[in-house]
């Protein structure tokens, strides 16, 4: 069940943020610069995880402005998605300066490949793939299960988490993150959310 489905999957936000923490530092700690940039990336921007797997490094933008207020001029990391649209309107998503070093470190490796999150299948059949949903879903259940975490974590755990904290901390309003996600109703928003009147107060 994808974020526009009415029904929420077994996935859960992470509520508790001290807990959330734990298990980005564990990621960065013990896994690939590669599964550290998918995790913060999903966390962070909200994107659904299938559509980041599918992101290439011709998605990744670097644009300079010029900013009047320090008069210097500032350069930007953006994401370019194609939103699904019989128009094909494009969707620009700046990336903070963190997670941009960290992209920038990560292509500094992967030269070659097609697909930033791309499986060693290349090498062998010479054709580029990205993780599959599978690979995504075990590698989150077992750094959030080794950093202690006790929520039900699956697929769309992190994008649910990017929306559930951006909720209760009060950043975007449930109808913004609605609208974001693409979702039919407040209700729909609530419950893949998992929020509770509790949770907002």
């Amino acid at each position: 069940m994808n974020s526009k489905g009415n029904v929420p999957s077994a996935a859960k936000p992470v509520k508790d943020l001290g807990g959330l923490m734990r298990w980005r530092k564990y990621v960065k700690c013990h896994y690939s610069q590669k599964h550290y940039v998918f995790f913060i990336l999903a966390l962070d921007t909200g994107i659904a995880p299938g559509k980041l797997l599918k992101l290439t490094w011709e998605q990744i933008e670097n644009q300079t402005i010029f900013d009047p207020v320090s008069g210097e001029q500032l350069e930007m990391t953006l994401l370019r998605l194609l939103e699904l649209t019989k128009a094909g309107n494009k969707k620009l998503i700046k990336i903070s300066d963190e997670d941009a070093q960290e992209i920038k470190q990560l292509r500094a490796g992967m030269v070659d490949d097609v697909y930033l999150f791309q499986t060693e299948t290349r090498r062998l059949s010479g054709i580029a793939q990205p993780w599959s949903q599978g690979y995504v879903t075990a590698f989150l259940k077992e750094s959030a299960a080794s950093s202690g975490l006790q929520e039900k974590v699956g697929f769309l755990t992190l994008q649910k988490t990017w929306g559930y904290q951006l909720a209760v901390r009060g950043n975007y309003t449930l109808s913004e993150i609605q609208r974001i996600l693409g979702q039919r109703s407040l209700a729909a928003t609530r419950s893949y959310l998992n929020i509770t009147d509790e949770d907002v107060q």
